[in-house]
């Protein structure tokens, strides 16, 4: 199929579909908003896209991504709205998790279509928006965001909350390759027991250290080790492995 975007209209029919769920009696899946002239536009140069995925973790979803984007440069997928909303409807099926009932349950809006200003306290909670912007701000190095794009597709852990939100976080380094060492096992790319929760030595204080040090401290000239260095001890837990 031909990339397109939906157009205002588009979004509307989309949107309905999405307020539909989950439900008993849900609207019919918009199929005809892909291709109708009145609910999307075609994109110049043209280029194909996959009708389905078959992806397993946010990385391999944003590569995909990738692949299509390069393919376009003429493009800013960052800044097209219509763009992702297509690609989300397009696939929607595929990425959608679904309850006990095999009913979709697509979570807020904003998963599947992006918010109109375009921010990334919104922006990264996109189900391609947020993984693509992510593995392009460290395309360098992608495994150094392994604990924000080795989550199944349709899952935003904690890590990715408390970090993904904060663009001076996602897009540093060092940020993000100290959070890969200290929640993500090397040996496997799954969190670490206890990674996801909520008390010392979690992500979500992480982030509040991070808040405290970048008051006083340049976080973007520094490296991974000179980061863990201010940590405080909560940290030492997860015993950070070393880059390989």
């Amino acid at each position: 199929m031909k990339l397109r975007r939906l157009t205002d209209e588009g979004i509307r029919c989309f949107s309905d579909y999405l307020d539909s769920l989950p439900t008993e009696t849900p609207r019919e899946y918009p199929v005809q908003a892909l291709m109708d002239e009145q609910l999307s536009e075609a994109v110049h140069p043209e280029v194909e896209v996959p009708e389905s995925l078959a992806v397993s973790s946010r990385r391999e979803l944003a590569e995909t991504i990738d692949d299509i984007f390069s393919q376009v440069p003429e493009l800013d997928p960052a800044r097209d709205r219509g763009l992702l909303s297509w690609l989300s409807l397009l696939w929607f099926r595929d990425l959608c998790r679904k309850d006990r009932s095999r009913r979709y349950k697509p979570g807020a809006r904003q998963r599947w279509i992006p918010s109109t200003n375009l921010e990334w306290r919104t922006y990264y909670r996109h189900e391609l928006a947020g993984p693509y912007r992510i593995y392009k701000a460290h395309s360098d190095d992608v495994a150094r965001a392994g604990a924000l794009l080795n989550d199944e597709v349709g899952v935003q852990s904690e890590v990715v909350e408390q970090l993904a939100s904060r663009q001076q976080f996602v897009t540093n380094k060092a940020v993000v390759g100290v959070a890969t060492r200290l929640y993500v096992d090397p040996e496997t790319g799954a969190y670490r027991r206890g990674a996801k929760g909520k008390g010392p030595g979690s992500p979500r204080r992480l982030a509040d250290c991070l808040w405290q040090l970048d008051l006083t401290w340049d976080l973007y000239s520094m490296d991974e080790e000179e980061l863990l260095t201010l940590l405080p001890a909560e940290f030492d837990r997860w015993e950070a492995a070393p880059p390989t």
